[in-house]
């Protein structure tokens, strides 16, 4: 997902990358299905923020919405991007905080 995002923040995208992460998934990785598909465009914003506030762990549900932040910061959608901080912002160090201080980056 990184090599994905790193590579369409220069102007490649690469959606085999995408199919190749998710060869890699099993079942015990529903946020990781949830944002290969939305990089994707299988699933739009809504199934994805469902599927990612439904899954019960903390830690994946930050990450997941750490990747969205990053991805909505790539293709330029800052009403998205907002809507993601703001959401990291509501989890505790603890839980997020290596997240919450990349996503500082993100910031406008």
């Amino acid at each position: 997902m990184e090599e994905f995002l790193y590579r369409l923040a220069r102007g490649d995208r690469q959606n085999n990358l995408l199919g190749q992460a998710t060869k890699h998934l099993d079942d015990d990785s529903p946020t990781d299905a949830a944002l290969l598909n939305y990089f994707s465009g299988s699933i739009d914003v809504k199934a994805f923020e469902a599927s990612i506030t439904s899954a019960k762990s903390k830690d994946a549900r930050c990450d997941a919405f750490f990747h969205a932040l990053w991805y909505a910061d790539i293709t330029h959608n800052r009403a998205l991007a907002k809507n993601y901080y703001d959401r990291l912002a509501q989890f505790d160090q603890f839980a997020c905080g290596s997240a919450l201080v990349f996503a500082e980056k993100f910031r406008h």
